[in-house]
Parts: structure tokens; C-alpha cells; sequence
């Protein structure tokens, strides 16, 4: 998979958003099936390339956006303008996970340069180490449920990108031990949303 991401680091987007390029780290097997149209006059245009990259147990990590996959496969598309896999299966959080990954905004479908997102049956603690933010709640949790973590990049006009994390679940199977009214058995389904905001290196905030 590191073929994939050095061409991407070659690619147009580079000239935009290399320093958030240089934050991903990919490692494992994968075979990439890949198209070139290489003009041989500069009036003809640029050089163009796409293709398609099937992942066999790929590690995609960004420790500044507290993204770390592992095992993944399934098949990304990608071109000049970056790369979309919307069906892929791995692990995340210490648990087995669907996950959806898309790099530049032409496939994003947004503002945003990076979106993630993990589908898996979580232990509350696990979630909670990986996001500090949500310790206050989940930390005093027990058991494991049904979670959706969706990660969005945005670059800046000044500054490292932000990223923000939405977290929802029904936290059927979760214990709490809180005072009442927010402690539950994990019978009992309640609803848990929590938004963070936050900057690499830098606090983030948190809405529930």
C-alpha cells in the first residue's frame, strides 16, 4: 500500500495539502491496478492517472487525528484528486469494524480533505482511551455496544487542520456507574452523542 501513498504524495494534491499528506502512514499488502495518460506535448494538458487499489490487511494510521485502522481490506478507487473506499472491513478500537475512507474533497463529497468512519461493537473504555474527551462519561462504563465514530479533517486557512469527531450509539449493553439521572444497566438503551473538536497537539472541546 505504500506504493499508493507515495504517488498521492506525487499527485496534484500535493501542492495544496502535502503537510496533511506527510501525516498518513500506510503499511501492508495490496495490489494496485493503475491507468496513465502521459501527453507528449504540454499543450495536450497534464499528465492524468486512476485506478484501483485492493487492500489484503492494510494498516492506515494518522496519529494526529486519532486514526488507526488496522487489518483493513476491501478495494479503494483513487486518482489525481485523491482516493474513496466505502465498504472496507478491519479492526479499530480492539474490535472488528466496517470502516469508509475518502482523501481529498472531489471525493469526500465535502469541505472536508479526510473523512473516516468505523462501525463496530465497542468496549466503552476502549473508545474512551482513544478519545480522552468522552473519558468523563464512558470511563465510569462497563460492558460494550453498537458505536459510530465519524472523523472529518478540514485544512485550516492558518494554522493544522481540525478535525472533529461525532461518536453516537445507543449504549445498549454499556453499564454506567454515575449518579442518577445519568447512571443506566446495560439493559437500557440512552442515547449517547458527543461532538470533539480539536487540533493536532492542541486541547480539543466536547459537546454530549
Amino acid at each position: 500500500a505504500k506504493p499508493l501513498l507515495a504517488l498521492l504524495r506525487q499527485s496534484p494534491l500535493r501542492q495544496k495539502h502535502a503537510e496533511t499528506l506527510e501525516l498518513l502512514e500506510v503499511s501492508g499488502p495490496a495490489r494496485v491496478d493503475v491507468s496513465m495518460v502521459l501527453p507528449l506535448k504540454r499543450e495536450l494538458g497534464r499528465p492524468q492517472y486512476a485506478g484501483t487499489v485492493q487492500l489484503y490487511g492494510v494498516d492506515f494510521r494518522a496519529e494526529a487525528w486519532q486514526l488507526d485502522f488496522e487489518a483493513l481490506e476491501g478495494q479503494a478507487r483513487f486518482d489525481a484528486a485523491g482516493f474513496t473506499a466505502p465498504a472496507l472491513v478491519g479492526r479499530a478500537h480492539a474490535a472488528p469494524v466496517t470502516a469508509a475512507l475518502a482523501l481529498g474533497r472531489e471525493h469526500t463529497g465535502s469541505t472536508a480533505l479526510l473523512e473516516a468512519s468505523a462501525r463496530g461493537r465497542f468496549a466503552a473504555r476502549e473508545l474512551a482511551s482513544s478519545y480522552p474527551g468522552i473519558g468523563r462519561w464512558l470511563g465510569a462504563a462497563t460492558g460494550a455496544a453498537d458505536f459510530e465514530v465519524d472523523v472529518a479533517v478540514e485544512e485550516a486557512e492558518a494554522g493544522p487542520p481540525r478535525t472533529a469527531v461525532a461518536i453516537r450509539s445507543q449504549l445498549q449493553g454499556v453499564a454506567l456507574d454515575l449518579p442518577p439521572p445519568l447512571g443506566k444497566t446495560a439493559a437500557t438503551a440512552t442515547p449517547f452523542a458527543a461532538d470533539l473538536g480539536f487540533m493536532a497537539g492542541q486541547p480539543g472541546t466536547v459537546e454530549v
